[in-house]
């Protein structure tokens, strides 16, 4: 943003963010501290009171019959789909 003299929405524009308060608050951060600054920032949200970490979902017997009916799922969506352009 600093480098090309671009205002706050183009630079939420050109690197996807939707959000130009953190861009905002990203170019007061490194105004007051530098760079270094910014490492130390977190990723994602904090977690809620009472809740464990992230951590990967456990697999049961009832996902692992879901997931097996998934691409038969997909192939009833497609008939579907295409059925439906068909009329138009």
């Amino acid at each position: 943003k600093q480098e090309n003299l671009a205002s706050i929405p183009e630079t939420c524009i050109h690197f996807g963010y939707r959000s130009p308060g953190s861009v905002y608050q990203w170019e007061c951060l490194y105004n007051k501290r530098g760079p270094q600054a910014l490492l130390g920032l977190r990723q994602g949200r904090r977690p809620k009171h009472g809740q464990p970490s992230r951590q990967e979902p456990r697999r049961t017997a009832s996902s692992a019959s879901k997931a097996k009916s998934s691409p038969t799922k997909r192939k009833l969506i497609v008939k579907d789909t295409t059925r439906r352009l068909k009329k138009i």
